[in-house]
């Protein structure tokens, strides 16, 4: 730690070991007087060499690996920051719930955030309904609920975008409670009447005096009194005067005056066959009687008042004359004022309110492995238990064994599930799910001569005083066996007898004293092929064209949807969308219908 100080040769000068080339710390280094310290970088631990440093072994992170990782199942250890968190949680220990809804654009424009544990929901506000992600309007007019707020004796229901309001109906105004009453035309002198007018719900109707008839605008009245004195008047239905006070037979409202021998006849008028006498709106629903006419209207509508003009149905009322009341479910897009209830894509029945189940329809066809959900007025395909989508829209296994289960020992992966089972020594609880040690020396299990004391998992052999174990592990013998035969490598006394025994990766030949090496590969639990490395006395499982080795490094497991090759290790150059398979040895692409070529990109002209 010291050099003599070459301006003085009685002492001696320190030596900064950590300033050498030739600096002996694997990471950093700190001089002292006449020595140095080594130091190692948080994520890392001092060995006991005191210079050599080793990674942090999970759970422990930091500096010398002295804190430890405790991330609630939320995120994964760095050992050197400590817990990483998984998306959603934040904090030491990823046990704070990170607030999405604080963020910008977590829910789209004009939706609801609602923070959760570990997440969050979007929904819509009062007066709209989430349709594909997207909030709509809610037509509460077209709702069971606007029975409960408009009065649709007095009222129409006006939507409005996320609400809606209520507005009387014409002849009707709101008093000093909010009600709508009747407007009385005829004593607040709104009408239109030449004479008398008669209130009605809603409008009135015009009357005439004595002696007068109402006009064909329902409003002015016509003088008809019988003010013809003259003897020579041959007339049947009285006589009238005319601009110059001159008599005339005139005939009654809806006739023609027909002269025939100096008396005057009166002959029906159809005033449906001319456009000038028929006043209907709709003028294909005139309907001609004698001496008149009455109008009718087309489903979708209903006759005013004054019998001749036609308004559309308002409100949820439909038919004709809008005699039924539209009593739609939650599946109707709208009331037609002439088909009643329209039913939107999903739903079915006079109401709307049945469900269509796309899933028994045939409307909805879902892929291989997947299962049909049916939805409130839609379906859906989702993967089956057990399996996930990949990037490519598939559904592939999901191999639990590679993520969080519930197997204490041993977990095997199986098609669209996975199973679990237990060590050698252990017996599997299915009521728990859990493997419980095997008491071999209780079950008679062993092959102890002697004393059989239980472990976890596995029991060991002892002796009684006189005798002691052999190398066999089992048997009981004298301590200084094998008096009686010579053996190239172990030997044990076996039931009172001497036996050859062979180290691993060996057996015993047939002349019972010298060893064989072992041909591992005829003894694995390969499901296919095996490789032997001589040298380690080692095995290892190998796979065929188009699998690859499964996790528990004996099964054989078919490559997934994309993949191809030795060990599943190349990946298919199929146009994945117009693909049915991808074959999994060669790689070789298998088109859908309508598509062709070497990687399915050419589009079949039809």
């Amino acid at each position: 730690g010291y050099l003599p100080d070459e301006q003085n040769d009685v002492e001696c000068k320190d030596i900064d070991e950590c300033k050498l080339d030739s600096m002996p710390c694997s990471q950093g280094c700190n001089n002292t007087e006449g020595s140095f310290n080594c130091y190692c970088y948080p994520g890392y631990m001092i060995e006991s060499d005191r210079v050599s440093c080793k990674a942090c072994e999970i759970p422990f992170y930091g500096d010398n690996c002295k804190q430890t990782c405790d991330c609630n199942g939320r995120g994964s250890c760095n050992t050197v920051k400590g817990c990483v968190c998984d998306v959603n949680w934040t904090g030491v220990n990823c046990d704070i719930d990170v607030d999405e809804c604080a963020l910008t654009d977590a829910c789209p424009e004009g939706q609801l955030c609602e923070n959760t544990n570990g997440s969050f929901t979007c929904s819509c506000p009062i007066g709209y309904n989430m349709e594909g992600g997207v909030c709509k309007d809610v037509d509460e007019c077209f709702s069971l609920l606007i029975n409960e707020t408009c009065n649709l004796q007095t009222e129409v229901c006006i939507n409005t975008v996320g609400s809606y309001r209520c507005e009387c109906k014409h002849g009707y105004a709101r008093d000093n409670k909010f009600m709508c009453q009747d407007v009385d035309e005829c004593t607040q002198q709104i009408d239109s009447c030449q004479h008398l007018c008669h209130n009605v719900g809603g409008g009135y109707n015009c009357e005439c005096e004595a002696g007068y008839r109402l006009a064909d605008n329902r409003q002015n009245c016509i003088n008809v009194q019988d003010l013809c004195k003259a003897s020579n008047m041959n007339c049947t239905n009285g006589c009238t005067l005319d601009d110059e006070d001159k008599p005339f037979c005139i005939c009654p409202r809806g006739y023609n005056s027909l002269v025939e021998n100096g008396y005057v006849t009166c002959v029906d008028i159809n005033e449906c066959a001319s456009a000038e006498n028929n006043s209907c709106s709709y003028k294909p629903g005139c309907n001609n009687t004698d001496g008149g006419y009455i109008c009718s209207c087309p489903a979708g509508s209903k006759l005013d008042n004054n019998g001749r003009n036609c308004l559309a149905c308002s409100g949820d009322t439909w038919s004709v004359g809008c005699s039924h009341s539209c009593t739609c479910g939650i599946g109707a897009e709208r009331c037609d004022p002439v088909k009643g209830c329209v039913c939107k894509s999903g739903y079915t029945g006079d109401n709307c309110n049945i469900d269509i189940n796309e899933c028994t329809s045939g409307a909805l066809t879902c892929k291989e492995r997947e299962v049909c959900i049916n939805l409130h007025g839609s379906a859906k395909c989702e993967c089956q238990s057990g399996y996930e989508y990949d990037d490519f829209g598939h559904c592939l296994d999901i191999n639990e064994c590679s993520k969080n289960n519930d197997c204490s020992q041993i977990c095997t992966n199986t098609e669209g599930s996975y199973s679990c089972s237990c060590y050698i020594g252990f017996t599997f609880n299915s009521t728990s799910n859990t493997c419980l040690d095997m008491d071999e020396c209780q079950l008679g299990k062993h092959q102890c001569d002697q004393i059989c004391t239980n472990t976890d998992g596995s029991y060991r052999c002892s002796c009684t005083d006189e005798l002691v174990l052999q190398l066999d592990g089992v048997s009981c013998g004298a301590e200084n066996p094998c008096t009686s035969i010579l053996c190239s490598e172990k030997c044990a006394n076996i039931k009172g007898l001497d036996t050859c025994l062979c180290g691993k990766g060996k057996t015993l030949a047939k002349d019972n004293t010298s060893c064989d090496d072992l041909d591992l590969c005829k003894i694995t639990p390969c499901s296919e092929g095996c490789v032997e490395t001589k040298e380690n006395k080692t095995y290892e499982c190998t796979c065929n064209f188009g699998k690859y080795l499964a996790m528990d490094g004996i099964t054989c497991t078919e490559c997934i949807h994309g993949k191809y090759g030795m060990n599943c290790n190349k990946i298919c150059t199929c146009q994945m969308s117009n693909t049915k398979t991808c074959d999994t040895v060669n790689g070789s692409c298998s088109c859908l219908p309508g598509w062709k070529g070497e990687n399915c990109t050419i589009d079949v002209n039809e």
